[in-house]
């Protein structure tokens, strides 16, 4: 029987250390409505693409929305959280964090403040043993 390995720890949870380590209060469910300085962070997607039978290459999806009262602020803000997570989680040393990158960003409003929208990606190497 195969079996595949379950860690502990993968880019997700560097992502959610690294904003912690910002000063952001962080969710790991979707949220009715987000306060300053507060974000969630969700698994959004698993792409596949198939070269051969025997070939391919799994990307997954991570979301990060930040709420940010001061529309001022945003660039500044979105920088420093793309550079400070893709820093973080890159020399986390988890699995996978070397292909971690930011592939996107948006800003949304959401009454009187934005949700600043990041999409990041990973690219997993499932690891499997036999019993």
């Amino acid at each position: 029987m195969v079996k595949r390995i379950r860690r502990i720890s993968d880019c997700k949870t560097e992502v959610e250390k690294s904003l912690r380590a910002l000063g952001y209060d962080t969710n790991p469910v979707d949220q009715n409505s987000l306060h300053d300085k507060e974000c969630v962070v969700l698994y959004d997607n698993i792409s596949t693409e198939i070269y051969t039978q025997e070939e391919y290459e799994h990307k997954v999806y991570i979301t990060i929305d930040v709420c940010i009262d001061n529309n001022n602020e945003i660039p500044y803000v979105a920088l420093e959280l793309i550079e400070n997570i893709t820093h973080d989680v890159e020399n986390s040393e988890v699995p996978w964090c070397t292909s971690f990158q930011v592939t996107n960003s948006d800003v949304l409003k959401l009454g009187t403040s934005h949700i600043l929208h990041i999409t990041a990606c990973y690219i997993p190497i499932v690891d499997w043993v036999t019993d």
